[in-house]
C-alpha cells in the first residue's frame, strides 16, 4: 500500500478556535513522525488570522513560508505549501503558496 500524503496543519495565527501545531513546535513532530512509515510528509496548511490588517495577514504568511523553506531543505517530499481563501489568495500567493482554497469565492457565502 503506497504511503497517504499528508500535509501538517500549523496554527500561524496562535488563535485557540483553531487546530494545529504551534509553529515552534513543527520541527519537532516533524520528526516524531519518522516510525509512521505510512506517511508521506508533503507540505504544511494554515488558516491565517481573519482579520482585515493586511500587516497581520502578511506576517503570517512570510512566517508560514519561512517554515515552509526551512523544513523543504531537509524533506525532499515537501513540495506543498497551503495557505490563503477566497478572501486572502492573492497575498498568500505572493508569499509563496502553491496551493490555496478557494470556497465562498466560488460557491457563495455559506448559509
Amino acid at each position: 500500500m503506497a504511503p497517504m500524503n499528508i500535509c501538517i496543519q500549523v496554527n500561524i495565527s496562535n488563535e485557540e478556535s483553531k487546530g494545529g501545531v504551534n509553529p515552534d513546535e513543527l520541527k519537532l513532530f516533524i520528526s516524531e513522525m519518522k516510525p509512521f512509515d505510512n506517511l508521506k510528509l508533503r507540505g504544511i496548511m494554515s488558516i491565517p488570522s481573519n482579520t482585515l490588517s493586511l500587516e497581520k495577514l502578511s506576517d503570517e504568511f512570510i512566517m508560514l513560508d519561512k517554515l515552509y523553506k526551512g523544513i523543504k531543505t531537509s524533506h525532499p517530499s515537501v513540495d506543498t505549501l497551503s495557505m490563503g481563501m477566497s478572501n486572502d489568495y492573492l497575498m498568500a500567493v505572493k508569499y509563496g503558496a502553491n496551493l490555496i482554497r478557494i470556497g465562498s469565492g466560488i460557491f457563495g457565502s455559506r448559509k
